[in-house]
């Protein structure tokens, strides 16, 4: 599919098959996020791909009870490590540090429709407890 198509059919998608995402597509959109541009090349993000449907669920209650994403075969979740920016950019680094997860996001999701698969942006999350979830450091 070419860039134009990419950027006007993704929507946000809200009801998902029940099929197994295969792995070399996941991987596929994780090298998307990986090219996404940040603050001095420093790619402050870190991934973690969610496929157990008992932990899709908990994040799902994590992320103010939208429970339409436990049906989402993969969650994919952003970690920012802000730590990585801000010493050199310490007035805008917290920004600089969220920018890039967003633009890793966004080209996650046009790879996704690139690939045929459905996605959604998912902002509203309660940050603790998704950390508590999946045992990602405190820093990130």
């Amino acid at each position: 599919m070419d860039l134009d198509a990419c950027v006007q059919n993704r929507r946000s998608c809200k009801f998902y098959r029940r099929k197994n995402v295969p792995l070399d597509l996941i991987g596929e959109v994780l090298d998307a996020g990986t090219f996404a541009p940040s603050a001095a090349n420093l790619q402050n993000w870190e991934f973690i791909v969610v496929t157990d449907h008992a932990k899709r669920e908990d994040i799902s209650h994590a992320c103010l009870k939208q429970t339409w994403m436990i049906d989402a075969p993969v969650h994919i979740v952003i970690c920012n490590d802000q730590k990585r920016v801000t010493p050199l950019f310490p007035e805008r680094g917290r920004l600089y540090s969220s920018q890039a997860c967003a633009l890793a996001c966004q080209n996650m999701m046009l790879k996704a429709e690139d690939l045929g698969l459905g996605s959604c942006w998912v902002g509203g999350f309660d940050a603790d407890a998704i950390r508590r979830l999946l045992n990602i450091p405190s820093g990130l």
